[in-house]
């Protein structure tokens, strides 16, 4: 991931310095704060000197943005230094952003409330549920041959299959790598919990000394992974109920058993973020049908769909268009 502030993050960075920040804003301002800068330094009685504060800021947040890699967090008692320490943040992140825009891909950083679900669309259609208390480091566009994001708590995954750009999650010492599949993975507590529903997760450990990745396990569909932080980590069955917990509060699953055509139509569009356009459907009320969509594309279910109707269908716009067939 480039290691530079977030769009979002700078924008929030803005409305501080206004005061225009809202609490729920601020929480995600700190959270990022305190995961940017992991290693803790204090400088108490800084607000007696804030400009000599000021200028070790500065040296710290290039030195980070030349080297590439996390230095310092800043513990700043008092509000009048979070302004000082964001505004040089903000103004270093925007130099560097100005200066090499050519090789930054701008990020986005979403969290979610401590009893929340979240769901986020990435730029290959993936899918993300991100759970309570927990964030997500996304690019807005893939670039390279791999498509990487970031974790920070839990999140059941629904990754776009294309077995030519590998999907890594990197979570601490951990990185995740799938082609397409579905999985929850829970990593608070520096733990590693992982539940694999559909497809195969490789599950690889960092070694810091030697820089290489380190293969913890390969588990399959039906199997979770769990590591705490000090075991070697084991594979079992995980329990029906655990696999009905890690999808509560999620639209995944997608199962249709004799279901009418307008709650499937609901389904799809609460699911991908698209709507059906608005036409005479008469013909397909009185479709019932039996139709497994579960972790299927949003092309995948609209095919499957159709031919259960014997219809066409097209997308325009980010709306969906069903005609011909229909159900006697």
């Amino acid at each position: 991931m480039n290691n530079h502030i977030p769009n979002n993050i700078q924008e929030l960075i803005a409305k501080a310095l206004k005061g225009q920040i809202s609490e729920e804003e601020n929480e995600l301002l700190e959270l990022w704060y305190n995961q940017a800068l992991p290693d803790q330094v204090e400088w108490k009685g800084a607000e007696k000197n804030a400009p000599e504060l000021k200028h070790k800021i500065f040296n710290q947040i290039t030195s980070q943005i030349q080297v590439n890699r996390p230095t310092v967090k800043l513990l700043l008692y008092k509000y009048v230094l979070f302004r000082v320490a964001a505004s040089v943040v903000l103004v270093a992140g925007l130099a560097y952003y100005f200066g090499n825009k050519k090789d930054v891909v701008d990020e986005q950083l979403v969290s979610t409330q401590e009893n929340g679900v979240k769901k986020i669309i990435l730029p290959d259609s993936s899918i993300v549920w991100l759970k309570g208390k927990s964030t997500l480091l996304y690019p807005e566009h893939f670039t390279d041959s791999i498509r990487v994001v970031e974790l920070n708590g839990e999140a059941l995954f629904e990754v776009a299959k294309d077995k030519d750009h590998p999907f890594i999650i990197k979570t601490g010492n951990y990185s995740t790598r799938v082609l397409g599949t579905s999985f929850n993975l829970n990593t608070r507590n520096k733990n590693y919990n992982l539940i694999v529903l559909t497809g195969k997760v490789q599950v690889n450990e960092l070694d810091p000394v030697n820089n290489t990745n380190k293969v913890l396990a390969v588990v399959t569909p039906n199997q979770r992974f769990d590591r705490l932080e000090q075991s070697k980590g084991e594979i079992s069955a995980p329990e029906e109920v655990e696999k009905i917990t890690v999808t509560k509060g999620t639209e995944y699953p997608m199962y249709f058993m004799h279901t009418p055509f307008s709650e499937i139509m609901d389904r799809i569009e609460r699911k991908f973020n698209m709507k059906f356009a608005k036409a005479d459907y008469s013909s397909y009320a009185t479709c019932n049908i039996n139709a497994d969509l579960t972790d299927q594309s949003l092309k995948n279910s609209l095919e499957i769909l159709a031919a259960a109707m014997g219809a066409q269908y097209k997308i325009e716009n980010q709306t969906i268009m069903i005609e011909g067939g229909g159900c006697r």
